[in-house]
């Protein structure tokens, strides 16, 4: 009995032990991606446009209520004058949301997820202007919906990747990639030359290489006539916890998504100033509060 049992056990360790390798090799290159932060003088320049963008709306794929919180899937669209849209993040389709809501309900408690349509869907015959998509990072919960967005009577999408993001992934972001790599529009282009990345053709937003939570995890900073909003994605579960820098639970950053904790502070600091010294409107992907509460409308 004592030999089976030991041979039973034999399997287990081997898993446990190749899981744990997936970790401590997400965790060290986690640890080493520490791109320059601009300064708030350098973000203002940049973002300086009479050309800018004329509005940003949010479209909200698909919501989901778990113990003590309520997050959304959003997909940011942002408008220049001549009607082209740029998507922040493309949210879920259907099929996408209901595995990501199964697997909430099996780990978290969660209640079933309410799907709204995928972003395609929300936008309409408005998705023929969408022209160009960057994401925040490449987690299947901001990528699932880019695949709806191809139309064969329509141009390429141009998609906007950091070297980073392009170039880095672990096993949380490669599906991610695959739904880009997959989608039959898709047109990569890749920023390079930081620490501020401007989009060509997209005057008013730059693209800022974070790091911190995922590999290629991006900030976004666009000036939308008088306002500038930064759209930040996961890199806290809520605004209120930039302002208190209140790192996320140590289980969720050391096991289920390996971050590097040091520079989420960083980040959060450097968002928390942003956010004191020029008002900028901070926008946390899944916080539905701290959006509701920034004024920003629906599509």
């Amino acid at each position: 009995m004592r030999m089976l049992l030991r041979i039973a056990v034999i399997p287990i360790l081997l898993i446990v032990g190749v899981l744990g390798l997936f970790l401590l090799e997400a965790h060290w290159e986690m640890r080493q991606i520490k791109p320059t932060l601009p300064t708030a003088n350098q973000i203002e320049a940049a973002v300086s446009s009479e050309d800018g963008p004329v509005s940003i709306r949010y479209i909200n794929t698909a919501s989901q209520a778990s113990p003590g919180r309520h997050i959304i899937h959003p997909s940011y669209a942002i408008e220049w004058p001549d009607g082209r849209i740029l998507l922040i993040d493309a949210g879920m389709d259907e099929s996408g949301a209901r595995t990501f809501g199964a697997t909430m309900e099996r780990f978290l408690s969660a209640d079933p997820i309410e799907f709204h349509g995928s972003a395609a869907q929300q936008l309409g015959p408005a998705s023929a202007r969408v022209e160009g998509i960057g994401f925040t990072h490449l987690h299947v919960d901001h990528t699932g919906g880019i695949g709806e967005l191809c139309n064969d009577d329509e141009p390429a999408i141009a998609v906007f990747q950091t070297e980073d993001q392009a170039v880095r992934t672990n096993y949380t972001t490669t599906p991610g990639q695959t739904h880009i790599h997959d989608a039959d529009c898709t047109n990569v282009s890749v920023l390079k030359d930081g620490p501020v990345h401007r989009l060509e053709g997209f005057p008013g937003l730059i693209a800022i290489a974070a790091g911190g939570h995922t590999p290629g995890s991006t900030v976004f900073v666009a000036r939308v006539k008088e306002s500038v909003w930064v759209l930040a994605g996961d890199i806290t579960l809520a605004l209120d916890h930039v302002r208190t820098n209140t790192p996320k639970p140590a289980i969720y950053s050391s096991l289920i998504v390996p971050e590097a904790m040091e520079r989420m502070e960083e980040l959060r600091l450097w968002l928390r100033d942003l956010e004191r010294t020029q008002s900028y409107r901070i926008i946390i992907s899944h916080d539905i509060q701290s959006l509701h509460a920034s004024e920003m409308k629906k599509f």
